[in-house]
């Protein structure tokens, strides 16, 4: 027993927990708070949306709509987080986006309150520079894989509860159901916000940029964005980073919404089963990073990326397959799209720390998000022509995009071309 302990306490993944400290454990602890309820409804949010009366088109207008309204708020979000601090900004950044819009779904009659929701939740810009910054900022680079990891396990921890939506929506209804879940949710982030403000504290680069912008109206720092943008755009690592992410988010967008819909309307899928999805898939998750995540991320992070894209392209390949082989194309695809993600996207995000300036993280960042969300907003609406034309359509479209990400991951070598800029200086 002993010796077992020694070695579970040895995994590198066991190590980063037990280091946590400060901002980074609370925010991990606290966790589930989101993910127990966004495990619950989310399987049932586009199905909640058709049955409550919008239709493809509608659904992906919602889509494009908040990702519109993201461009705004992550163009200021930078601002705000440098004015308000990391940790008062994802206060402010959580009740706008989570709290307001989970009341909001919850008694939604038509599309216009889906409409509303979807500017409040457009605030999720700013949670995400916040967040990323509080729990980034004061931790070792070498651990941020590690830690954006056990952010995912921790939400993961929810798969417990996720049967419990399934015997909601086979007893009260969809409809019922799914504005239970969401009233739940409410009262969860509220807990989880609540919690992190009260047992975090401000990063020390966060302390110096409020610091040097106390006293100064919020607005005035949008003539500041001019170099910033310049910065931006004259650095190899970090146009790599708004490559990747342009593309893994049109394509998570194009087809995203769609994956329920296909899966009942045309392989058949009981509705109720997708109340289990999210257990297998985070079971899946979790077993992924002990055994396998770990030893792929310990080389350069280019291989590890371009197998998760691989298995995208393949999940997808096999998803469409299902209309010949049944349900297995559509849970072959769950497994791929599950382990995916697990490589995928802790890479991207500690990239985003490690890649950019300190002292315009905060800017950079939301500019990074700004630019993302401007080129991707018209993919949702996109999205939704493409299914009503031929529902294969989107799936196809975001294979290519996966495609056109790997040859970036395969050609363009940021840190090559920054060497020889700063050479032929």
């Amino acid at each position: 027993m002993n010796r077992f302990t020694r070695a579970l306490t040895r995994h590198p993944m066991i190590e980063a927990y037990l280091s946590l400290k400060g901002n980074a454990r609370v925010s991990i602890n606290t966790e589930p708070l989101i993910g127990i309820p966004g495990t619950l409804y989310s399987p049932f949010v586009a199905l909640y949306m058709y049955a409550i009366g919008l239709d493809y088109a509608q659904i992906g207008l919602i889509v494009s709509v908040t990702m519109v309204c993201q461009v705004v708020t992550s163009f200021i979000s930078g601002i705000l987080v440098d004015k308000l601090g990391r940790r008062y900004g994802l206060l402010v950044a959580g009740i706008l986006c989570w709290i307001v819009p989970t009341l909001l779904w919850a008694f939604a009659q038509s599309f216009t309150w889906f409409l509303i929701a979807a500017i409040f939740n457009s605030f999720n810009q700013m949670l995400y520079t916040a967040f990323i910054l509080l729990i980034g900022e004061d931790t070792e680079p070498d651990k941020l894989v590690h830690f954006y990891s056990w952010l995912m396990i921790a939400g993961f921890f929810a798969v417990l509860f996720s049967p419990l939506s399934a015997l909601m929506v086979g007893s009260w209804g969809l409809v019922a159901a799914v504005r239970a879940l969401y009233l739940f949710a409410f009262v969860c982030v509220t807990l989880k916000f609540i919690l992190v403000h009260i047992f975090s504290h401000e990063t020390e680069q966060g302390k110096k940029r409020k610091e040097e912008l106390r006293g100064k109206p919020i607005f005035s720092f949008l003539r500041g964005y001019g170099p910033v943008i310049r910065k931006l755009l004259r650095t190899p690592r970090t146009l790599f980073i708004l490559c990747l992410m342009v593309l893994s988010n049109i394509a998570a967008t194009v087809s995203g919404a769609y994956g329920a819909i296909f899966a009942t309307q045309r392989l058949g899928m009981p509705e109720e089963w997708f109340a289990y999805l999210p257990m297998v898939s985070s079971l899946m998750t979790v077993l992924f990073i002990f055994t396998i995540q770990h030893r792929i991320t310990r080389t350069h992070y280019r291989l590890p990326m371009l197998i998760a894209l691989g298995l995208w392209v393949t999940g997808i390949s096999l998803l469409l397959s299902g209309v010949y082989i049944g349900l297995v194309g559509f849970f072959a695809n769950i497994v791929c799209a599950t382990f995916a993600n697990a490589i995928f996207m802790p890479l991207r995000e500690s990239l985003v720390v490690r890649f950019i300036d300190p002292e315009e993280r905060a800017r950079i960042t939301s500019m990074l998000m700004t630019t993302t969300l401007l080129i991707a907003a018209p993919f949702g609406y996109i999205g939704g022509l493409l299914f009503r034309t031929d529902n294969m359509f989107p799936f196809l479209a975001s294979i290519c995009l996966y495609v056109v990400a790997a040859l970036v991951l395969i050609f363009v070598r940021p840190e090559k071309m920054e060497a020889d800029a700063q050479t032929a200086r």
